[in-house]
């Protein structure tokens, strides 16, 4: 099930937009989604460890956990004592 949900919410939210914003820069057909990934030599993934789903992970996947938090705050004293 996730399977075909993962793909599916991958061909919806990410290929096709991204396909459409590099045909009209560069013409019709210049990125192909299927192929994008095997062309690259790395790709960072923005996601939870602890929420993530469980599955094979390549050397070239860099996870970046946290990349999109605005504004750092330094822990209390109570998280500062456990860590």
């Amino acid at each position: 099930m996730f399977k075909v949900w993962g793909i599916k919410a991958y061909a919806t939210e990410y290929s096709v937009p991204l396909a459409d914003k590099f045909d009209e820069k560069y013409g019709e057909g210049f990125f192909d989604g299927n192929n994008a990934v095997g062309d690259l030599s790395f790709i960072f993934i923005n996601s939870n460890p602890f929420l993530d789903v469980p599955g094979p992970k390549t050397p070239k996947m860099v996870r970046v956990s946290g990349i999109g938090i605005k504004d750092l705050k330094p822990l209390d004293e109570y998280w500062n004592r456990i860590l």
